[in-house]
């Protein structure tokens, strides 16, 4: 079976150097849907291929089925280039603060609309990253957002982990629209250990609404520091950059914001990450 070469790196002379054409990203997307050589045809099951009409395509040599390497992902009938949907992609991987739908469009000579579009399939193909839960201590803070179309704002629940030397580790983030026991439980037990000693903001009575975690309040200067920060770099990125996000919007951008941030020691692979999980996605026709 043949080695998948991986594009690492966060240059962008590095990138361009690597994806000049749509048929670099049809080669690239090829090897990652059948890793080398292995294919089974999605109509028979068969295991046997031959060239197909379109880059890198492969036909079934039984039923002859002719298979792109983008069908059945979210590369699937976009209304871009294959390259510059390659671009937008390691613009969101390598940018600390990320680039605005209607600057990409002006800097790619596509519609707002468009790219928008295509950045909201990213953002809900990072429904499928990976989650690790977090452990030791662990930082429990909110924020309200903006008023929704209800008049009622919406909320931002955040949890970071706190590392032995004081920086923190993973943080994950989930939008709500009222802190109810329901709601705060779920986000708990799918982003926080049940061992993991939990530190809350003052005022907020989790401690009654979530069974099975140790809470304290968070009284330590430090730790509020890291609290305060973390949630005004994300409400600066979250609301500067992207000024006009309506509320059913934002957990794709809290997605995206932690996908980078949980990775930001390993941005040299980050880009092959995602277009991984863009790859495990089915095209959402609505």
């Amino acid at each position: 079976m043949k080695t998948r070469k991986v594009f690492k790196g966060t240059s962008l002379a590095g990138f361009n150097k690597s994806f000049q054409t749509d048929e670099d990203c049809y080669r690239y997307l090829a090897s990652i849907k059948w890793k080398g050589d292995s294919f089974v045809c999605k109509r028979c099951g068969n295991t046997h291929y031959c060239k197909g009409q379109l880059p890198f395509a492969r036909r079934c040599t039984r039923c002859k089925y002719d298979e792109s390497p983008t069908a059945g992902t979210i590369f699937d009938r976009i209304r871009i280039s294959l390259l510059t949907a390659f671009r937008i992609v390691f613009d969101m991987c390598i940018s600390s603060k990320s680039m605005s739908s209607s600057k990409q469009a002006e800097e790619y000579g596509v519609r707002q609309k468009t790219v928008w579009e295509f950045k909201r399939k990213m953002q809900l193909a990072l429904d499928s990253q990976d989650i690790n839960v977090l452990n030791g201590m662990v930082l429990v803070s909110d924020f309200c957002t903006m008023e929704q179309d209800n008049g009622k704002s919406g909320i931002v629940l955040i949890a970071m982990e706190v590392l032995d030397n004081g920086e923190v580790g993973k943080a994950y983030g989930m939008m709500l629209d009222c802190l109810s026991s329901e709601h705060i439980q779920r986000f708990f037990e799918q982003h926080i250990s049940t061992n993991a000693k939990v530190y809350v903001s003052k005022g907020r009575d989790y401690e009654h609404m979530v069974s099975n975690y140790h809470m304290e309040n968070n009284d330590d200067t430090s730790l509020l520091t890291q609290s305060f920060t973390h949630i005004s770099n994300l409400r600066s990125w979250l609301f500067g950059v992207h000024r006009h996000i309506l509320p059913k919007y934002i957990q794709g951008y809290l997605n995206e914001y932690y996908f980078r941030f949980n990775r930001r020691n390993n941005k040299a692979l980050l880009f092959d990450e995602f277009i991984g999980l863009m790859m495990q996605n089915q095209p959402n026709r609505t």
